[in-house]
C-alpha cells in the first residue's frame, strides 16, 4: 500500500484542507492585508521567520497574553516574540516607562543620560560586565561581537553553528553570504562535539546559540 495515500492519510490530509478553508474564510482582511504587503515587501514581510502558507494572520492588537488580529480574531499568545516578549503586550509598567521617555523626544542624535543609566543597571546586575554596547538587533550585536574578538585575537575564523535563529542567519552567510560580511567562516555541527572538536583552531570566536 502507498503510505501517502492511505486511509488515515487522506483523512488527516481533508482536515488539513478543511482547516485551510476555514482560516481562509475567516481571515479575509489579513488575507488583503497580506496582498498589499507583498507588492511592497519581499515575501510580504520583514521576518522572514513570519512567513507563512497560504498567508499569515495580520495583528491589528494585542494586549496582555492575547491578540487580535485585522479580522477581529482573538488568540492566546504563546509565542512571545519569539520569547521577547517575557512580560506579556502593553505591560502598564512598560508602557508607562514608555510614554515618559517619548514626552522628552526620542532618537534625538545626540547622547543622553538614559543609555548611561540602564548600562550602569546592566553592570550592576551582571558582574560579568565592564561596559555595554547597545545595538539594533541580534544580527549587528553579531557583527560588533565579531570584529572585537578579531580585533582582540587577531585572528580571522569564526565558527557559526547550523542551528539557533541569529546562529543560523550567520550559518547561512557562510555559504551564501547575503549580508557580504567580510569573514572566514567554519561551520560547525551543533550538538556534535566528535564532528565540530577538529575544526577549533585559530579561531577568533564562536558564536552558538544554545536556545
Amino acid at each position: 500500500m502507498n503510505i501517502a495515500s492511505s486511509p488515515s492519510n487522506t483523512t488527516v490530509q481533508a482536515k488539513l484542507n478543511t482547516l485551510i478553508q476555514d482560516y481562509e474564510q475567516s481571515h479575509q482582511k489579513s488575507k488583503k492585508a497580506f496582498e498589499r504587503a507583498q507588492k511592497v515587501l519581499p515575501a510580504g514581510s520583514t521576518r522572514s521567520v513570519l512567513v507563512s502558507s497560504p498567508f499569515p494572520m495580520v495583528v491589528q492588537s494585542a494586549q496582555g497574553a492575547t491578540f487580535t488580529t485585522v479580522d477581529g480574531v482573538t488568540f492566546e499568545d504563546f509565542v512571545s516574540d519569539y520569547s521577547a516578549g517575557i512580560y506579556g503586550h502593553s505591560h502598564p509598567v512598560i508602557k508607562d516607562a514608555v510614554q515618559q521617555a517619548l514626552s522628552t523626544g526620542f532618537s534625538l542624535g545626540g547622547i543622553t543620560e538614559k543609555e548611561a543609566e540602564l548600562a550602569e543597571i546592566l553592570i550592576d546586575r551582571f558582574p560579568s560586565l565592564d561596559k555595554v554596547r547597545f545595538c539594533n538587533s541580534g544580527t549587528e550585536a553579531n557583527t560588533f561581537a565579531i570584529a572585537t574578538a578579531m580585533a582582540y585575537t587577531q585572528r580571522k575564523k569564526i565558527m557559526v553553528f547550523d542551528n539557533g535563529y541569529h546562529g543560523g542567519t550567520l550559518s547561512f552567510s557562510a555559504k551564501d553570504n547575503p549580508m557580504n560580511l567580510p569573514h572566514e567562516f567554519v561551520m560547525g555541527t551543533y550538538n556534535n562535539i566528535d564532528a565540530t572538536q577538529p575544526l577549533i583552531k585559530d579561531l577568533a570566536a564562536i558564536l552558538v546559540e544554545p536556545l
